[in-house]
């Protein structure tokens, strides 16, 4: 079955646009290039005894804060992929990752799949809001992109794009998903929310974060649920609990010290992506 008619499959609008990326490019010749595929990192080095917490679509007021401080309490890093326009209006949100001193990337300016909008637009946006976050702190090299849905990963022509903005730009994927913009669907109150989340972890041991880049998100677009700006600290909570009691660490993300001749000609196919088992809907990036 084409990739297009997959998409078309799933009944949800939501999942299916959240598929996209994943399965628009899908052909054996879409692995190749001449050279031109940019570092993408998917997992931490072999070795870590850590987790790298990533979150995007923030800052927002209802979340942000009180992500800062579950992160202080248990003595915690992540990294944030903020969206330009949010990071607009909170400008006080910003300064706070920073002084906190977890690290700030670009998300995009808006919250769209720039894998349809061409290469200015694309480019445009994203010195757009690198400008901004540049008040609040150097622009950091290697630079790390994590577009909205992870649109245009495995896009040869936004690698191109992303090289022209900056050459020293790596894309930041992920290996481990909770989905965590589906967990409030079914759920009318917070005590409800909290028993899924629990239930969702339960699944889970700690070889499943294990040296893993985890996708989280602050408050996401695109879902409509009452709960959804409460999903992100319960969860965090729970994770930072379960953390602990396992002995895990939390760390930043390690850009690439250098790309391998052969990432550079051929894009592998990225069928790790984890997620808890026996959880509603698939595995797809955001």
């Amino acid at each position: 079955m084409g990739s297009y008619a997959f998409s078309k499959s799933i009944p949800n609008k939501l999942l299916r646009n959240r598929l996209g990326s994943w399965t628009s490019h899908l052909t054996p010749t879409s692995y190749l290039s001449a050279g031109e595929w940019l570092p993408e990192l998917r997992q931490m080095p072999a070795g870590r005894n850590d987790a790298a917490l990533t979150f995007d679509d923030g800052p927002t007021s209802e979340t942000t804060l009180e992500i800062l401080e579950l992160l202080s309490h248990y003595d915690a890093v992540a990294t944030f992929f903020l969206t330009g326009a949010r990071a607009f209006e909170h400008p006080e949100l910003v300064q706070a990752i920073v002084e906190r001193r977890h690290e700030v990337y670009t998300h995009g300016w808006d919250h769209i799949r720039y894998d349809a909008t061409g290469t200015e637009r694309l480019i445009q946006d994203l010195e757009r809001c690198e400008t901004y976050l540049r008040r609040f702190r150097p622009t950091p090299s290697p630079y790390l992109v994590r577009l909205p849905y992870a649109a245009g990963h495995r896009c040869l022509w936004v690698h191109r794009a992303l090289r022209r903005w900056n050459p020293n730009v790596q894309l930041a994927h992920y290996s481990l998903t909770l989905r965590d913009w589906l967990l409030a669907e079914g759920c009318d109150s917070r005590e409800e929310l909290k028993t899924k989340i629990q239930a969702t972890l339960a699944r889970t041991r700690r070889q499943t974060f294990l040296g893993k880049i985890v996708l989280l998100h602050e408050q996401p677009f695109d879902v409509t649920n009452a709960l959804n700006a409460t999903v992100a600290p319960i969860l965090l909570r729970a994770l930072l609990e379960q953390f602990e009691a396992q002995g895990l660490r939390t760390t930043r993300i390690a850009p690439a010290p250098r790309q391998s001749v052969l990432s550079r000609f051929f894009f592998a196919p990225n069928w790790g992506i984890m997620a808890p088992p026996a959880q509603a809907g698939p595995a797809v990036p955001k």
